[in-house]
């Protein structure tokens, strides 16, 4: 799907104008249901809630709303993306800024189209567990 047709797209992306976001950006890859990956930036709360730093890309995404808010490179408006009909959000790795007692492990996605993507996760296991 051609993003640059359309200013959104019924029920997957809301145009937004007029919206002030005090939030970080982060630089990411989007690609949702109806396929098209697009690049942009995504924007976490320059404080988490639950802890010290930041908000991370996986927090944003695992909040209770429906949607977050993306801007496209190409465009000067934010758009509402829903959840529900994203694939995929990626994003650069951290440069060596692991969390306190993370460890790297490899991954293997295979989608339903056959597309089959590798790639590492942080992971941070309780104490009790590591």
């Amino acid at each position: 799907m051609d993003f640059s047709t359309s200013p959104f797209i019924p029920g997957i992306l809301f145009l937004v104008s007029g919206f002030s976001l005090p939030r970080e950006s982060i630089h990411a890859r989007l690609l949702l249901t109806q396929g098209g990956e697009r690049a942009g930036s995504v924007f976490v709360m320059a404080r988490a809630p639950s802890r010290e730093g930041p908000e991370t890309p996986l927090e944003m995404l695992n909040r209770p709303e429906g949607f977050f808010p993306f801007l496209p490179d190409d465009q000067k408006e934010v758009l509402l993306v829903s959840r529900a009909q994203t694939i995929a959000l990626t994003i650069a790795a951290a440069g060596g800024k692991r969390a306190p007692g993370a460890i790297e492990i490899g991954l293997e996605v295979a989608l339903v189209d056959g597309t089959v993507w590798n790639g590492v996760a942080e992971v941070v296991m309780p104490q009790s567990m590591s």
